[in-house]
Parts: structure tokens; C-alpha cells; sequence
């Protein structure tokens, strides 16, 4: 089994220095690539395998996670946090972040091995990917939580996975297998308050749910002026909560 997840490690991996060709995904075909990876992964129990990824570190991940493809087609993928945090802990030497939509903890484990931050408090709402956090947060001390920030708690969702990397929501009538929602500001002030004010940043990847984690958490952002990295994709908020760009630049106005 050890050699079968050494096969895989180097299939996956991002680190330059790997004995095989840096380019050996580029030269199997995605057909080839697929029928691999289900193979090693029927023979291989746990369903993950843990490779270095350049600005990243050691990560469990699942073999058809796209991470590594992405990160090899494009190199500076996902580099920007980590140099926000790096600079942010020159004036906070204690630096507490909140990733919401952590996924597999990936961009955590960079905040910290790259960006010099002390704690990262992860939350993700898809349960498949949530398991593999709770194996990087073994390795890296993450505060893991499961649950979907949304500024309405009153909606059954269920999460599911898309097999790439990305969790998808959808909202349904029946409450079974629904996944827990909550508020920003209801996880921001269940946090002890001596961690609080360690808080600086809140990273949100929710998929162009943006706007509701933002509108969920305005006492916290309010009180304690954090800075906010999230995604402006006008397509994805549009068809996820049928609300502009301009709607969340509104919010964050009104809390200045």
C-alpha cells in the first residue's frame, strides 16, 4: 500500500524536485489520468493521499482533486493570501484568521507555513471535504467547524461535492441530511473573547454566496474591522443569491 501511495504522490505532485517529469499530467491523457486514479484509489483505503504543494506544504487531498493541476497551469494560484498575512503579522504577532469555505484546508495550511499566521479557524459546509480537513487540521492545529455561513439560518440545504474541488448548495424542502447554517456573527461571538481580538482577517470562498456570509457578520465586521478577501464574481452571485456587486459594496459602505 505504501507503494501505491508513493505512485500516486508523484502523479499529484507540485514539488519541482520530484523524481519524474514535472510534466508527466500533461502527457497522460485525461481518460488514462482518470482510470489511474480510480484504480489507486479502490486499492488505497482512505480514499486520500498527502503530497507537498508548492506554497502550500504537506496536504491530504483526494486524487481527483483538481489542487495540483491548477496549481501546476498556474503557479501564482492562491498566493495572495498568504502575502497578506505575512505583512499583517509584522503588526499582529499573534495573527488569527477565519477561511470560510476552507475546503480541504489548503489555503489555512499556506496562511500559516507562508504567511505567518498562529491560528486558522476553518469552516466548511460540504461534508466530504470537511473529513479531509479534519486530517490536515490534525497535522497543522486548525479550529474546525461544519456548517454554512448564510445571513438566513431559516433554509434546509444540502451540500454535495462536484468531485473538482468545489461544493455545491442547494436548498431543499425536506430536512433530512441538511447541512447546519449559521451567521457570521453567531460563530465570531462563540469564539472565546481572548481569541477575538486576535482576528484580522476573514477569507470567504463560498462560491457566490459572498454577499449573505458578508450581510451575516456586519456586528463582527462593524465592531472589529477586519479585512475581508472574497471573490467578486458577479455570474456566480447573480445565480446563487440574485443580488449585483453593487449590493455588497452597499453593505460593506454601510458598516464603514
Amino acid at each position: 500500500m505504501k507503494i501505491i501511495k508513493r505512485i500516486r504522490s508523484k502523479l499529484f505532485t507540485t514539488d519541482p524536485i520530484n523524481n519524474w517529469d514535472a510534466n508527466i499530467l500533461d502527457h497522460l491523457s485525461d481518460l488514462l489520468k482518470k482510470c489511474i486514479f480510480q484504480l489507486l484509489g479502490k486499492l488505497v483505503k482512505d480514499k486520500t493521499l498527502k503530497v507537498f504543494i508548492s506554497n502550500n506544504g504537506w496536504v491530504h487531498l483526494p486524487p481527483e482533486h483538481a489542487l495540483p493541476k491548477i496549481k501546476w497551469e498556474h503557479p501564482r494560484y492562491d498566493t495572495v493570501l498568504f502575502k497578506i498575512t505575512k505583512n499583517l503579522s509584522k503588526y499582529f504577532n499573534d495573527l488569527h484568521v477565519i477561511d470560510i469555505g476552507a475546503n480541504i484546508g489548503d489555503t489555512a495550511i499556506s496562511m500559516l507555513n507562508y504567511g505567518n499566521a498562529k491560528k486558522v479557524i476553518c469552516i466548511e459546509p460540504c461534508n466530504y471535504f470537511y473529513k479531509i480537513l479534519l486530517k490536515n487540521g490534525k497535522d497543522y492545529n486548525l479550529e474546525i467547524s461544519n456548517c454554512f455561513i448564510n445571513d438566513n439560518i431559516d433554509i434546509n440545504l444540502q451540500i454535495s461535492d462536484d468531485s473538482r474541488g468545489n461544493a455545491v448548495a442547494e436548498e431543499k424542502s425536506q430536512l433530512s441530511n441538511t447541512t447546519l447554517v449559521r451567521t457570521l456573527d453567531d460563530v465570531f461571538y462563540t469564539i472565546e473573547p481572548r481569541k477575538r481580538k486576535k482576528i484580522k482577517l476573514i477569507k470567504i470562498d463560498v462560491e457566490g454566496y459572498d454577499i449573505n456570509v458578508i450581510n451575516s457578520g456586519t456586528k463582527f465586521i462593524l465592531n472589529e474591522r477586519p479585512i475581508i478577501f472574497f471573490e467578486l464574481y458577479s455570474f456566480l452571485i447573480k445565480k446563487k443569491t440574485g443580488k449585483k456587486i453593487q449590493d455588497i459594496l452597499s453593505i460593506l459602505k454601510t458598516n464603514e
